[in-house]
Formats: C-alpha cells, sequence, structure tokens
C-alpha cells in the first residue's frame, strides 16, 4: 500500500493485490479531501493487463455536514458502467437546489 498525508489533512492511498504469478489482479485507490469525503476508486484487470475502472464511491460519513458538493467540474469516476462484459449497480442520493 502506497499512502500520502498531506498537510491540510487530505491523503490519498493506492493498494495493488497480486496472484501467485506476480499479476495484479485488482486495485483500489482512496482520495479523502479536506472535509472528510473518501472517494474510492475500484480497478480490476482485463485480458491485456490493462487497467479497467469497475467501481466508483463516494462516502461522506466522515465529513462532519455529511455532504459532498459538486460544482461544474463533478467528479471523473472513469467509469464506463454500459459495456458488454461487466454490469453494475448504481445507487444515488443527492439533492438540488434550484434556486442556486
Amino acid at each position: 500500500m502506497e499512502r500520502q498525508d498531506n498537510a491540510d489533512g487530505s491523503s490519498s492511498s493506492t493498494t495493488t493485490n497480486y496472484n501467485a504469478e506476480g499479476d495484479p489482479t485488482d486495485k483500489t485507490n482512496e482520495n479523502v479531501d479536506v472535509d472528510g469525503n473518501a472517494s474510492t476508486q475500484n480497478i480490476g484487470y482485463d485480458e491485456n493487463g490493462e487497467e479497467v475502472v469497475t467501481g466508483y464511491s463516494i462516502d461522506t460519513s466522515g465529513n462532519e455536514e455529511g455532504v459532498k458538493e459538486l460544482d461544474q467540474d463533478a467528479v471523473n469516476t472513469e467509469f464506463y458502467g454500459f459495456n458488454s462484459v461487466d454490469g453494475f449497480i448504481m445507487n444515488l442520493h443527492f439533492t438540488i437546489d434550484f434556486t442556486d
């Protein structure tokens, strides 16, 4: 596991698992922002050994306000859910403030 703790309270870490032959089987990237929101990207490997994002989550339980505000830049998860190989489950909970 590689971990980077920053002076502002944010952090990032990468964990890679390997099989008996030494080939990577899966990887997890986690970034925690200064508010305590943890964004986790799950990565698998295709038959060519190329990385494929298999999941993405944002956990706001470490944030005292319990929310993560997204601006116009949003979040690039690099997850492609509509492919012919893997299915996906999407759980969304959001609030839209039309006055803002």
